[in-house]
């Protein structure tokens, strides 16, 4: 039959003795917690083994280290909704403007948009739906008046240029 030791019951002066080795921070040391309350750095070292000072600081440390962490995320997240809600607005502007007459899009900005609002939503460098090999560069806007599928004039990309047009590779004779 094993017995299981029950840890030491720790008095309010090894707490606070911890507590200002604790709050020394990185330059904390035995020494100066013996000599700021008085007693022997035996004293001290020995409360440090028996009440696991090593332990504790390291769980109070991940435990701070978590507590950052969250604050730190949860910052980020409320920036990316609010980044999120302002690209929201402005697809909706840019297409009531397209509707109405008042905007004329130039071709690259509802595709930056959009991709604006999926970095946002999915991360950086998402990409969802590439142009078509059949047709490059087309942009499909939906209209909320009818809702049938629309490409403005002004936003159709331009036909690529010859110069633009890549070259099959000559083949030497001999190559197969």
């Amino acid at each position: 039959m094993s017995e299981t030791a029950t840890p030491p019951t720790e008095q309010e002066h090894h707490k606070r003795a911890f507590e200002r080795y604790f709050a020394q921070g990185l330059k904390r040391s035995y020494q100066r917690v013996a000599e700021e309350l008085g007693v022997s750095l035996s004293s001290v070292k020995f409360w440090s083994h028996k009440y696991r000072w090593q332990e504790r600081l390291w769980e109070r440390e991940a435990e701070v280290s978590r507590q950052v962490a969250d604050r730190a995320m949860a910052s980020e997240v409320a920036d990316a909704e609010r980044n999120l809600r302002i690209v929201r607005a402005a697809l909706m502007k840019l297409a009531k403007g397209i509707v109405d007459g008042t905007i004329k899009p130039r071709i690259d900005d509802l595709p930056r948009l959009v991709q604006l609002e999926q970095d946002l939503i999915h991360g950086p460098g998402y990409r969802e739906g590439r142009d078509s090999p059949e047709q490059p560069g087309r942009v499909v806007v939906i209209l909320p008046d009818n809702g049938r599928d629309r490409v403005p004039g002004s936003m159709r990309a331009p036909a690529p240029s010859p110069l633009h047009r890549a070259e099959r590779p000559v083949r030497e004779a001999g190559d197969e």
